[in-house]
């Protein structure tokens, strides 16, 4: 899955998630990036469990900034919640 996040002008962010099973894309909208992270970490939470059993969902979900790794990164460095992010790619870990 992707998520692709864009902090507008008046300093709110929008995700767009393009997950696999659905004919469009989930936009999610907040104030803060780190609320928004976390609900599309729900999304693609919800889709792989209601997903039928013999899709072959990913939940790996590739996360940037206006299409860009590296923003997001920083984005996650600047706002601090690098280990939530690591927590929620990673619960095994």
């Amino acid at each position: 899955m992707n998520a692709d996040y864009h902090q507008h002008d008046d300093g709110t962010w929008t995700a767009t998630v393009a997950p696999e099973l659905l004919p469009g894309a989930v936009t999610i909208d907040d104030v803060d990036l780190h609320t928004v992270f976390h609900k599309v970490i729900a999304v693609v939470e919800v889709l792989a469990q209601t997903a039928p059993p013999d899709a072959d969902i990913s939940t790996i979900t590739l996360h940037r900034v206006d299409g860009d790794t590296l923003r997001w990164l920083a984005a996650v460095d600047e706002y601090g919640f690098t280990d939530c992010v690591n927590a929620a790619q990673f619960p095994d870990h």
